[in-house]
Formats: C-alpha cells, structure tokens, sequence
C-alpha cells in the first residue's frame, strides 16, 4: 500500500445500485476484493483469489459469477478502472495536501523570518529584582 491509499473511497448509494440484483453475499465478496485489491494486485487465478481472501473455492466461483464481471484481466493480475480511478484522486488528493502543508510551512519561516529580522540583534535583557530597579541595585545607584 503506498502513500496516500489508507483509505478507498466508498460509495455506499452507488455500490447498492449497481449491486442492487445481487445478494448480500455478492455484495460482501466485491467489498472485501475491492479490499484486497486496494492493498494488494490480485493475480486474476480464482483459486488464489479465493485462498488470499480466505473464502471455500466452490462458493467463490459461484460468487465470481456474477462479481467477476466488474473486473478486467490485463497481464495476469485483476485490474479494476473503477478502484484505479479512486486511486488516482486519492494520490492527487494526498500530493495536493502535501504541497499546501509544505507551502504553509515556508510562509511560516518567512514570517518568522522577517520578524526577527524587525528586532534589533544583541539586546541586553533587563533583569528586575524584586524591590529594586533594573539594575538590580536601590534607587539605580551603582555602587563600585
């Protein structure tokens, strides 16, 4: 899983009208490839499908019959324009964040910059004890 992909965007109305014929079980099993398929390629053999997702060969292959449609078979890997497309944005969306918080983060030095550029370097600190005046001595008078 690489960077910005932590998440796979869901669309409960939309999954529920394109399944809407299918059963629950169909449904799960598209959930839990897209899962999988988010994560990891697939390689477009069911019975190793059916082995990473952890589901008996028999009621995977029933299943597939109909989830199966959904997906494409390009060098031997399951491929999905719909997951892939979510993905894309998802990365372009993680990119954009990471430039806006890099942008940020230079306009913070500048400032930063630009004040302590404002304050006069080499200032003496003033210590003030408490009865006394900043010299640190009663009524300012230094004593030597």
């Amino acid at each position: 899983m690489g960077a910005g992909t932590n998440y796979l965007p869901v669309y409960p109305g939309d999954v529920l009208a394109s399944t809407i014929t299918w059963t629950g079980e169909a449904r799960a099993l598209l959930l839990l490839v897209s899962l999988y398929y988010w994560v990891t390629p697939l390689l477009a053999d069911e019975s190793e499908i059916a082995r990473v997702i952890g589901y008996d060969f028999e009621r995977f292959h029933a299943l597939w019959l109909t989830v199966g449609g959904l997906f494409t078979i390009e060098d031997g890997y399951l491929v999905s324009a719909e997951l892939d497309g979510h993905r894309a944005r998802a990365l372009r969306l993680h990119q954009q964040r990471i430039d806006a918080s890099a942008k940020a983060a230079e306009e913070r030095a500048k400032r930063s910059q630009r004040k302590a550029s404002k304050q006069p370097r080499n200032r003496a600190t003033l210590k003030v004890i408490k009865g006394g005046t900043p010299s640190g001595t009663p009524g300012g008078a230094s004593h030597g």
